[in-house]
């Protein structure tokens, strides 16, 4: 279910805004970001919390990623199967 967003006054404009999932603070409607999972979040909870499949470009949290210390990279679990795993560096 997507979050519930709010409209607030601001100078007589309105600003519509989203709970972010993560930590509940409130984000304005078009900053905010996605977790893997589709849930809105805020930029701060993104960057401290989920990164990018370096070879597939998906969004994957910290603890899902896989790192190969023969590139340096972050991957999700499949590219590592199909790039790491069965590769012969």
């Amino acid at each position: 279910m997507p979050p519930e967003s709010r409209q607030h006054t601001n100078d007589d404009s309105y600003i519509e805004t989203i709970e972010c999932n993560d930590c509940n603070i409130e984000v304005e409607v078009g900053n905010e970001m996605q977790d893997p999972y589709g849930n809105s979040i805020c930029e701060p909870c993104y960057d401290n919390n989920y990164t990018n499949c370096e070879s597939c470009g998906d969004a994957i949290s910290d603890a899902d990623s896989y790192y190969a210390e023969c590139d340096g990279m972050y991957r999700c679990q499949s590219c590592y199967d199909d790039e790491i795993r069965h590769c012969e560096h």
